[in-house]
């Protein structure tokens, strides 16, 4: 991504995002009357009225690395689960060309962006605000999503991410970056990423991975009613359960009630997969790595700016972790 954009404020970069928008939504075939920002962070989404009264979700891929058959294989798993299973999930809407997936150049980025559209979900995310019983039907819709992708198969699937690395199919970012890191946190960093790929080699030398959502957390779950949603599988791939179920955990961790009734719910539907505490230890803390490679490239303007703060804090985190065993968000020496 060229400086221009990064260089960007926020209001100025969701300025070219909506105009992008307007130009991506001109292939489809609806009548656009409003465009409302919801996310600018990771990717860029806005909320889609038209003048039939229908609503949608457009989500413009800003950051994301993935390829046109990546998001295709998404694309159609999405449209499996709509028509297979009783889950709220978005469904993709068709383009004029009757595709899935809508890439145009974006002059800013100087690349194209790939879009997607899918109806448009109430409600609001869980955040923290999460029950005890919507974290147990976090857990359910976990389980199911886990029974439906171990059985589903597309022809782009194969161009799918196999996640058994931590860092998965995604360039080293940390390593080019000795003003955020000094040798004592480069250390830290370069145990955790051998650790948790040992214990990631270890559990697919037992189990088959399947498609699995891989960013399932309650700020990608919605409530509406007395149901739930469940958004943005841009990152999904092939992986095991025990990894979603770790990612998750990852948000909770804070939350021993909450955590306990994720499980619950999964084991109310499908069995918990197997596997030892050292290893799901690892794969929490492997969560804090992921998103600390992630964010050291990241062209939106908010996410930018805090990117010292979190460096300096992975570090603090992972190095308890390596200390101890157990990873946790609240430990001592955090930056404020």
């Amino acid at each position: 991504m060229i400086a221009a954009y990064e260089e960007l404020d926020r209001s100025a970069q969701v300025a070219v995002m909506r105009h992008h928008a307007r130009a991506v939504l001109a292939r489809y075939p609806i009548e656009v009357r409003s465009i409302r920002l919801v996310l600018h962070g990771f990717n860029t989404t806005f909320r889609v009225g038209t003048t039939t009264g229908e609503e949608f979700a457009l989500r413009i891929n800003v950051n994301s690395h993935r390829s046109a058959q990546q998001i295709a294989a998404e694309q159609e798993w999405l449209a499996a689960l709509g028509n297979d299973t009783g889950l709220a999930v978005p469904v993709p809407q068709p383009n004029r060309a009757g595709e899935l997936v809508t890439s145009l150049p974006n002059a800013a980025l100087q690349q194209p962006l790939p879009s997607v559209l899918s109806n448009w979900l109430p409600g609001r995310d869980l955040g923290d605000r999460a029950t005890l019983r919507q974290m147990r039907q976090v857990g359910s819709a976990m389980a199911m999503l886990h029974q439906h992708g171990s059985g589903f198969t597309s022809d782009n699937q194969a161009h799918l991410v196999r996640s058994d690395t931590v860092m998965l199919d995604l360039p080293d970012n940390i390593s080019s970056r000795p003003d955020l890191f000094d040798k004592d946190a480069f250390e830290v960093l370069r145990q955790t990423e051998a650790t948790v790929n040992r214990h990631l080699h270890d559990l697919y030398s037992l189990y088959s991975p399947f498609l699995i959502h891989q960013d399932l957390h309650n700020s990608n779950v919605r409530s509406y009613g007395d149901g739930i949603a469940v958004i943005d599988f841009d990152d999904c791939g092939l992986g095991l359960p025990v990894q979603d179920l770790a990612v998750c955990t990852y948000y909770l961790r804070d939350s021993k009630r909450r955590e306990a009734a994720l499980l619950e719910g999964y084991e109310s539907v499908r069995a918990l997969p197997r596997y030892s505490s050292e290893q799901f230890e690892a794969l929490v803390a492997g969560r804090n790595l992921l998103l600390l490679n992630d964010v050291l490239t990241i062209a939106t303007a908010d996410l930018r700016e805090m990117i010292p703060r979190y460096a300096r804090n992975s570090v603090v985190k992972l190095r308890r972790w390596l200390d101890t065993g157990v990873y946790r968000h609240e430990v001592s020496g955090l930056a404020e």
